[in-house]
Protein backbone atom coordinates (compact mmCIF):
# COMPACT_ATOMS: atom_id res chain seq x y z
CA UNK A 1 0.00 0.00 0.00
CA UNK A 2 2.74 2.49 0.95
CA UNK A 3 4.62 1.76 -2.29
CA UNK A 4 1.47 2.39 -4.32
CA UNK A 5 0.79 5.68 -2.54
CA UNK A 6 4.34 7.02 -2.82
CA UNK A 7 5.54 5.59 -6.10
CA UNK A 8 2.30 5.68 -8.08
CA UNK A 9 -0.15 8.29 -6.80
CA UNK A 10 2.40 10.76 -5.43
CA UNK A 11 4.56 10.51 -8.56
CA UNK A 12 1.48 11.01 -10.78
CA UNK A 13 0.51 14.10 -8.80
CA UNK A 14 3.96 15.63 -9.24
CA UNK A 15 3.88 14.98 -12.97
CA UNK A 16 0.43 16.55 -13.43
CA UNK A 17 0.56 19.38 -10.90
CA UNK A 18 2.66 19.40 -7.69
CA UNK A 19 0.09 21.71 -6.08
CA UNK A 20 -2.89 19.52 -6.94
CA UNK A 21 -4.86 17.58 -4.38
CA UNK A 22 -5.99 13.98 -4.77
CA UNK A 23 -9.21 12.25 -3.77
CA UNK A 24 -8.73 8.51 -3.31
CA UNK A 25 -11.81 6.28 -2.95
CA UNK A 26 -11.00 3.17 -0.95
CA UNK A 27 -12.74 0.34 0.89
CA UNK A 28 -12.76 -0.96 4.45
CA UNK A 29 -11.53 -4.36 5.57
CA UNK A 30 -14.04 -7.20 5.89
CA UNK A 31 -14.90 -6.58 9.53
CA UNK A 32 -18.06 -6.44 11.59
CA UNK A 33 -20.04 -3.24 11.94
CA UNK A 34 -19.25 -3.22 15.66
CA UNK A 35 -15.51 -3.07 15.03
CA UNK A 36 -15.99 -0.31 12.47
CA UNK A 37 -17.99 1.75 14.97
CA UNK A 38 -15.29 1.36 17.63
CA UNK A 39 -12.42 2.68 15.47
CA UNK A 40 -13.73 3.83 12.06
CA UNK A 41 -10.47 4.79 10.35
CA UNK A 42 -8.59 1.76 11.57
CA UNK A 43 -11.11 -0.25 9.55
CA UNK A 44 -9.64 1.02 6.27
CA UNK A 45 -7.76 -1.58 4.30
CA UNK A 46 -4.08 -0.68 4.70
CA UNK A 47 -4.95 1.80 7.45
CA UNK A 48 -1.38 2.06 8.76
CA UNK A 49 -0.03 3.42 5.47
CA UNK A 50 -3.13 5.39 4.48
CA UNK A 51 -3.55 7.30 7.74
CA UNK A 52 0.05 8.44 7.60
CA UNK A 53 -0.37 9.56 3.99
CA UNK A 54 -3.60 11.54 3.71
CA UNK A 55 -4.31 14.93 5.24
CA UNK A 56 -8.07 14.37 5.50
CA UNK A 57 -9.99 11.12 5.76
CA UNK A 58 -13.74 10.62 5.40
CA UNK A 59 -15.86 7.52 5.90
CA UNK A 60 -19.43 7.13 4.68
CA UNK A 61 -21.16 4.69 6.98
CA UNK A 62 -24.74 3.43 7.41
CA UNK A 63 -25.14 2.40 11.07
CA UNK A 64 -28.67 1.02 10.62
CA UNK A 65 -29.32 -1.10 7.53
CA UNK A 66 -33.09 -0.59 7.90
CA UNK A 67 -32.78 3.19 7.47
CA UNK A 68 -31.35 5.25 4.60
CA UNK A 69 -29.38 8.03 6.42
CA UNK A 70 -25.60 7.65 6.39
CA UNK A 71 -23.06 9.10 8.75
CA UNK A 72 -20.07 11.07 7.47
CA UNK A 73 -17.08 10.72 9.79
CA UNK A 74 -14.01 12.94 9.33
CA UNK A 75 -10.36 12.66 10.37
CA UNK A 76 -8.03 15.65 9.88
CA UNK A 77 -4.27 15.74 10.26
CA UNK A 78 -4.19 19.54 10.31
CA UNK A 79 -6.72 22.31 10.83
CA UNK A 80 -9.89 22.61 12.84
CA UNK A 81 -11.99 19.56 13.61
CA UNK A 82 -14.96 18.84 11.30
CA UNK A 83 -18.05 17.60 13.10
CA UNK A 84 -19.59 14.35 11.90
CA UNK A 85 -22.63 14.81 9.69
CA UNK A 86 -25.71 12.82 8.69
CA UNK A 87 -26.60 12.70 5.00
CA UNK A 88 -29.30 11.08 2.91
CA UNK A 89 -30.10 10.82 -0.78
CA UNK A 90 -33.19 12.92 -1.44
CA UNK A 91 -34.64 13.21 -4.96
CA UNK A 92 -31.49 11.62 -6.36
CA UNK A 93 -29.11 14.07 -4.62
CA UNK A 94 -27.06 13.75 -1.45
CA UNK A 95 -28.18 16.27 1.16
CA UNK A 96 -27.03 17.09 4.68
CA UNK A 97 -29.91 16.42 7.06
CA UNK A 98 -31.45 19.29 8.96
CA UNK A 99 -30.70 19.60 12.66
CA UNK A 100 -34.05 18.15 13.76
CA UNK A 101 -33.74 15.12 11.48
CA UNK A 102 -30.13 14.63 12.56
CA UNK A 103 -31.16 14.79 16.22
CA UNK A 104 -33.78 12.09 15.64
CA UNK A 105 -31.29 9.84 13.85
CA UNK A 106 -28.73 10.42 16.61
CA UNK A 107 -31.34 9.60 19.24
CA UNK A 108 -32.17 6.23 17.69
CA UNK A 109 -28.52 5.47 17.03
CA UNK A 110 -27.57 6.52 20.56
CA UNK A 111 -30.21 4.21 22.02
CA UNK A 112 -28.82 1.36 19.93
CA UNK A 113 -25.27 2.03 21.14
CA UNK A 114 -26.44 2.27 24.76
CA UNK A 115 -28.10 -1.14 24.47
CA UNK A 116 -24.92 -2.60 22.97
CA UNK A 117 -22.80 -1.16 25.77
CA UNK A 118 -25.15 -2.63 28.39
CA UNK A 119 -24.95 -6.01 26.64
CA UNK A 120 -21.15 -5.96 26.70
CA UNK A 121 -21.10 -4.92 30.35
CA UNK A 122 -23.37 -7.82 31.33
CA UNK A 123 -21.28 -10.32 29.35
CA UNK A 124 -17.97 -9.14 30.85
CA UNK A 125 -19.27 -9.33 34.42
CA UNK A 126 -20.76 -12.77 33.84
CA UNK A 127 -17.57 -14.06 32.21
CA UNK A 128 -15.40 -12.94 35.13
CA UNK A 129 -17.78 -14.70 37.53
CA UNK A 130 -18.12 -17.89 35.45
CA UNK A 131 -14.38 -18.21 34.78
CA UNK A 132 -13.62 -17.99 38.51
CA UNK A 133 -16.07 -20.87 39.06
CA UNK A 134 -13.88 -22.83 36.64
CA UNK A 135 -10.75 -21.95 38.63
CA UNK A 136 -9.51 -19.13 36.37
CA UNK A 137 -8.62 -15.59 37.41
CA UNK A 138 -7.60 -12.82 35.01
CA UNK A 139 -5.82 -9.51 35.12
CA UNK A 140 -7.36 -6.88 32.85
CA UNK A 141 -4.74 -7.49 30.14
CA UNK A 142 -5.15 -11.26 30.29
CA UNK A 143 -8.93 -10.97 30.06
CA UNK A 144 -8.71 -8.69 27.01
CA UNK A 145 -6.43 -11.12 25.21
CA UNK A 146 -8.43 -14.20 26.20
CA UNK A 147 -11.81 -12.87 25.04
CA UNK A 148 -10.82 -10.73 22.07
CA UNK A 149 -13.49 -11.06 19.36
CA UNK A 150 -15.44 -13.58 21.45
CA UNK A 151 -19.02 -13.30 22.68
CA UNK A 152 -19.45 -10.18 20.56
CA UNK A 153 -17.06 -8.16 22.76
CA UNK A 154 -14.92 -6.78 19.94
CA UNK A 155 -11.16 -6.17 20.05
CA UNK A 156 -8.83 -5.79 22.99
CA UNK A 157 -9.13 -1.99 23.06
CA UNK A 158 -12.92 -2.19 23.13
CA UNK A 159 -12.89 -4.71 25.99
CA UNK A 160 -10.37 -2.64 27.95
CA UNK A 161 -12.57 0.45 27.57
CA UNK A 162 -15.57 -1.47 28.98
CA UNK A 163 -13.47 -2.78 31.90
CA UNK A 164 -12.33 0.78 32.66
CA UNK A 165 -15.95 1.96 32.72
CA UNK A 166 -17.12 -0.94 34.88
CA UNK A 167 -14.27 -0.48 37.37
CA UNK A 168 -14.94 3.27 37.58
CA UNK A 169 -18.60 2.53 38.33
CA UNK A 170 -17.66 -0.04 40.96
CA UNK A 171 -18.90 -3.18 39.21
CA UNK A 172 -15.34 -4.48 38.89
CA UNK A 173 -12.80 -4.28 41.70
CA UNK A 174 -9.34 -5.79 42.04
CA UNK A 175 -7.76 -8.52 44.12
CA UNK A 176 -4.05 -7.97 44.55
CA UNK A 177 -2.19 -11.09 45.62
CA UNK A 178 1.45 -11.80 46.28
CA UNK A 179 1.41 -14.42 43.54
CA UNK A 180 0.91 -11.88 40.75
CA UNK A 181 3.03 -8.84 39.95
CA UNK A 182 0.29 -6.73 38.45
CA UNK A 183 -0.46 -3.05 38.85
CA UNK A 184 -4.14 -3.73 39.47
CA UNK A 185 -4.36 -7.41 40.37
CA UNK A 186 -7.08 -9.86 39.37
CA UNK A 187 -10.49 -8.69 38.17
CA UNK A 188 -13.12 -9.27 40.84
CA UNK A 189 -16.92 -9.03 40.82
CA UNK A 190 -19.47 -9.29 43.61
CA UNK A 191 -20.15 -12.76 45.10
CA UNK A 192 -17.30 -14.31 43.12
CA UNK A 193 -16.01 -17.77 44.10
CA UNK A 194 -12.83 -19.48 42.94
CA UNK A 195 -12.87 -23.21 42.25
CA UNK A 196 -10.07 -25.02 44.08
CA UNK A 197 -9.29 -28.71 43.68
CA UNK A 198 -7.17 -30.61 46.19
CA UNK A 199 -5.75 -34.12 45.77
CA UNK A 200 -5.32 -36.40 48.76
CA UNK A 201 -1.68 -37.48 48.73
CA UNK A 202 -2.52 -40.91 50.12
CA UNK A 203 -5.69 -41.87 48.27
CA UNK A 204 -5.37 -39.71 45.17
CA UNK A 205 -8.97 -38.61 45.67
CA UNK A 206 -9.85 -35.16 44.39
CA UNK A 207 -12.05 -32.81 46.38
CA UNK A 208 -13.41 -29.56 45.02
CA UNK A 209 -14.59 -26.54 46.95
CA UNK A 210 -15.27 -22.90 46.15
CA UNK A 211 -13.31 -20.18 47.92
CA UNK A 212 -14.91 -16.72 48.12
CA UNK A 213 -12.73 -14.08 46.46
CA UNK A 214 -12.89 -10.64 48.03
CA UNK A 215 -11.39 -7.54 46.43
CA UNK A 216 -8.50 -5.70 48.05
CA UNK A 217 -8.56 -2.52 45.94
CA UNK A 218 -10.96 -0.41 43.92
CA UNK A 219 -10.67 2.29 41.28
CA UNK A 220 -11.52 5.82 42.38
CA UNK A 221 -14.35 7.35 40.35
CA UNK A 222 -12.79 10.80 40.86
CA UNK A 223 -9.21 10.42 39.67
CA UNK A 224 -8.83 6.77 38.62
CA UNK A 225 -6.40 5.97 41.41
CA UNK A 226 -6.28 2.39 42.76
CA UNK A 227 -7.20 2.59 46.46
CA UNK A 228 -7.06 -0.03 49.21
CA UNK A 229 -10.47 -1.24 50.42
CA UNK A 230 -11.35 -0.83 54.08
CA UNK A 231 -14.33 -3.20 53.91
CA UNK A 232 -14.11 -5.63 50.95
CA UNK A 233 -17.56 -7.08 51.70
CA UNK A 234 -19.37 -3.86 50.79
CA UNK A 235 -20.15 -3.10 47.16
CA UNK A 236 -21.32 0.32 46.01
CA UNK A 237 -22.15 1.16 42.41
CA UNK A 238 -21.85 4.60 40.75
CA UNK A 239 -24.26 4.59 37.80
Amino acid sequence: MLFFLQERLERLRHLVNPNAGMIVAHHTKKITKKLLEEDPFQSLSGAGALRGFYTTGMILFRPDETKTPRQLIFELRNGERIDNKWVDKIAGKWSVLEEESERLVNKHYGEKLDAERRRKHDIILQLIYDEARKGKLYTASQFCRAFENRSGLGGQHSIRDRIDVLSTKGYIKFCKTAARKSKYGFLCVEAMDLKETKVDSETGEETTHFQPILPTHYKSAEDGAIIHLENPSLWFYHD
